[in-house]
């Protein structure tokens, strides 16, 4: 309760010396350049409407933490498809060496004729 009487009567000394010694165009003037920074104050402290609020920023951080996590499943199995192709691609290429290989003079012969 100290404190706020200590505050009241400064105030209150501030009032009287303004009161007393500066005259009405001053104090009004000095109230308009006040006013003015308030109000840039209150603009300044106003969030632009393009930056998200932080809840929005969360619901967006959420979003896309999903995204990212979808995207790296279809990589994943992407991956996976090329593997097994890859894989049969080349038990294809063996076996086609192998079916080569064994070819006999006679299935040349024929191959030819044909």
């Amino acid at each position: 309760m100290h404190g706020i009487t200590k505050i009241c009567r400064t105030i209150c000394e501030v009032s009287r010396f303004i009161t007393v010694n500066v005259p009405v165009i001053q104090r009004r003037q000095r109230f308009t350049d006040l006013s003015a920074k308030l109000e840039k104050a209150k603009q300044d402290a106003t969030r632009p409407a393009n930056i998200p609020s932080q809840q929005e920023h969360e619901h967006m951080m959420v979003k896309f933490d999903k995204m990212k996590l979808s995207t790296d499943k279809a990589i994943i199995e992407a991956e996976d498809v090329l593997n097994t192709k890859t894989e049969e691609l080349r038990r294809l290429k063996e076996e086609l060496r192998a079916l080569q290989a064994t070819d006999t003079p006679m299935e040349q012969e024929l191959d030819s004729v044909a």
